[in-house]
């Protein structure tokens, strides 16, 4: 049976939110001689394994991380509505510099404070599918169309 088309698209989204993150991470990279000071760390935060779209978000986003040399740390919670590892999982990454974050959040105003802190810290946010209450704790939102989604999930 064929590949169902949301999933093969899912390898393309995460292609794209791992080579934004890294571009919008570039920035926070101290450089020397022209040179990087070391490799792009790009943290990316689901909701949870069990749920198979985020479970093919962590193969295609380390798929992608692996082909352009990005250092990605991948962490999801729990379980559906885990907002304290989530939160957690902000502020490890802020302690340790990643340049950049990808969150697809739980509960999101209760994650905005940690993602304002890591933006002062000059980490760039991306907020996949679940907006960012405020808007202003991320850099970025991207979202999927969910009633084409479900059409096309209908036809297939």
């Amino acid at each position: 049976m064929a590949e169902h088309k949301r999933f093969a698209s899912t390898r393309h989204l995460c292609a794209a939110l791992v080579g934004a993150a890294a571009a919008l991470g570039f920035s926070t990279v101290p450089l020397s001689g022209g040179n990087a000071a070391g490799p792009i760390t790009v943290g990316f935060i689901v909701k949870t394994l069990s749920n198979p779209y985020f479970a093919a978000m962590q193969k295609a986003a380390v798929a992608e991380a692996r082909k352009t040399g990005v250092r990605l740390i991948f962490e999801a919670g729990k379980y559906d509505g885990d907002v304290s590892t989530q939160i957690s999982d902000i502020e490890d990454l802020t302690t340790h510099g990643a340049n950049a974050i990808i969150i697809v959040p739980n509960v999101s105003a209760s994650v905005a404070p940690a993602l304002e802190q890591a933006r002062k810290a000059g980490i760039a946010v991306i907020a996949v599918d679940t907006a960012v209450d405020p808007a202003s704790a991320a850099d970025s939102f991207v979202a999927t169309d969910n009633l084409k989604g479900g059409i096309e999930d209908g036809q297939w």
